[in-house]
């Protein structure tokens, strides 16, 4: 009897440590669970891919009606206003005076197609016709202030004013080489009110709107 009371005690004891060996080790070596990434770490990672993907370019934060720091602008579309302006341009080219016409493509340089005509006109500069004011202050000089008027000119304004008089038939084609003569002939020419009035209405032609 002795010695199977010292055997349960002994069975009890190692038990005991055995249940406690497999609290402090069992359950922490198999039971608790790894690190691993969730699906809403993936699902998370997809959506900033997507933003990525899909920038917001309006340049503005949604209801604040401000530009956005950082943020690209998108471009803008074609400006309907200009392509209406250009397409009226063309068809008041198609109607106007061919002699106008003629002279408002040799000033902007290029052909009396009222498309190509109508681009030139709205891609052009107020340098382009700035010698019809020349014409048109020679014209309303007084006569005996003409002359020294041209010859304060330099010589490729003169060419210029003799060209749009040539294009009118007022002068010949060819301007003189020598700058007295060439201002000589500018100061005689009889320029009328039929020629004033092509004048204004090439003038009226090159504008854009």
């Amino acid at each position: 009897m002795t010695t199977m009371t010292g055997y349960d005690e002994f069975a009890d004891t190692y038990d005991g440590a055995d249940t406690g060996a497999g609290n402090d080790t069992g359950e922490d070596a198999f039971d608790t669970p790894t690190s691993e990434p969730s699906d809403a770490a993936y699902t998370s990672d997809a959506g900033d891919t997507a933003d990525e993907s899909n920038i917001d370019e309006s340049g503005a934060d949604e209801g604040s009606g401000q530009p956005a720091a950082g943020k690209r602008r998108r471009r803008t579309g074609p400006d309907k206003h200009l392509i209406r302006r250009s397409a009226a341009k063309s068809i008041e080219l198609s109607r106007a005076d061919e002699t106008d016409v003629g002279l408002l493509a040799t000033l902007l340089g290029t052909g009396t197609d009222p498309v190509d005509l109508a681009v030139a006109v709205m891609t052009s500069s107020r340098a382009d016709t700035t010698v019809l004011s020349d014409v048109r202050d020679l014209a309303i000089s007084d006569p005996a202030e003409r002359a020294v008027t041209v010859l304060t000119m330099n010589k490729s304004r003169m060419k210029s004013i003799w060209q749009v008089l040539a294009e009118l038939g007022v002068l010949p084609g060819t301007m003189p080489t020598a700058d007295a003569k060439a201002a000589l002939a500018l100061s005689a020419a009889d320029i009328t009110d039929a020629v004033l009035g092509h004048v204004e209405e090439v003038a009226s032609l090159a504008k854009k709107g």
